[in-house]
């Protein structure tokens, strides 16, 4: 981006500097850490078993960083405009403002950062601290999750903790790279995220890429897919292939969670996802998304396992409301 500019005879007529490079290098320095502008990015090269070179290069972050400001759309807030100079800013809004655009200059967006157009659906803080818990005493090592959102980050996280293994199955190309992209901003591993299709008549996934991506027991298994676009999933959660399918790959595991059981189809089908209903505990939480009547899940848990010893002692501290019967009289979609 350009600059006025003004004689250095008249220090009253030269205009509050307002751009990156008249920052100084060691300003940009202080305001944008190095440790920030280069390490945490691949991009900057950092990471080398030459320590010459890894000095080479962190000592020229600041440099990069100014350079990459100069051509970037990202400098155009901080240009030309009254009231945005680093002396009208304030050094809190100008530390804001530079961490900002050089986190999407590094990360290679070069553009301003914008909130989403859509969010995950959330059952809320309590649910997510309960289910952290409750993997974390049960010791599962090989999760399985049917339908990509907010729960991969949680599954991604004691994944990583615990050196689990997560298998997380998604047929919408939009929602699975906005999974993959969350857990790689938050420096997860996203190579367990698996984008499967439709099968002919689109009433579960095509069943060979289904068992190629599910071989072996899992001890964990959560089902929130795969639904049509708008969230449908009549024929499709409650299709015998489906069930068949799932009863085959849960077969054995310690915790079995049923999410939208408030759906009758779902509820009707929760009994045919595992070989023997009579080994299980069913528990049901409900957490709000609608403001008309609350969404609903269903946790399966072998009993004599570690999940079912620890259950009620986790679900007292996360003051997690988990109630033993949902009658089907009370689901309000089909």
């Amino acid at each position: 981006m350009g600059c006025l500019k003004a004689s250095r005879g008249d220090e009253s007529k030269r205009p509050r500097a307002s751009t990156p490079n008249s920052l100084g290098l060691s300003r940009i320095r202080a305001i944008v850490p190095l440790s920030h502008s280069t390490c945490r990015f691949p991009r900057s090269g950092i990471g080398t078993q030459d320590p010459e070179k890894n000095q080479e290069r962190e000592g020229g972050g600041a440099e990069r960083l100014v350079g990459r400001l100069q051509r970037s759309e990202c400098a155009e807030p901080l240009v030309g405009r009254k009231g945005t100079g680093p002396e009208d800013m304030g050094m809190g809004k100008l530390r804001r403002t530079l961490s900002r655009v050089s986190w999407n200059i590094l990360s290679g967006t070069d553009s301003a950062v914008k909130a989403p157009s859509v969010f995950w659906a959330t059952t809320g803080f309590e649910f997510w601290t309960f289910l952290s818990l409750l993997l974390l005493h049960s010791n599962c090592s090989r999760l399985l999750e049917l339908g990509s959102g907010r729960s991969t980050l949680t599954l991604a996280e004691y994944a990583r903790f615990s050196r689990a293994e997560l298998i997380s199955l998604e047929t919408d190309e939009w929602w699975f790279r906005k999974a993959r992209e969350a857990l790689s901003h938050a420096g997860l591993s996203s190579n367990g995220i698996c984008l499967l299709h439709w099968n002919r008549d689109r009433s579960w996934y095509k069943v060979n890429q289904f068992r190629r991506r599910t071989r072996g027991p899992f001890d964990f298994v959560l089902i929130d897919g795969p639904n049509e676009v708008g969230g449908l999933s009549l024929g499709i959660r409650d299709n015998p292939i489906a069930l068949s399918e799932i009863r085959c790959a849960a077969q054995g595991a310690d915790i079995i969670i049923v999410d939208d059981v408030h759906r009758r189809h779902i509820l009707k089908s929760v009994d045919a996802l595992v070989s023997n209903p009579s080994q299980y505990q069913r528990w049901f939480y409900d957490y709000p998304i609608k403001e008309s009547y609350p969404n609903s899940l269903c946790l399966l848990i072998r009993r004599e396992s570690r999940a079912a010893d620890h259950l009620d002692e986790i679900a007292s501290i996360t003051r997690v409301h988990l109630y033993r019967d949902l009658n089907i009289d009370r689901c309000p979609e089909d």
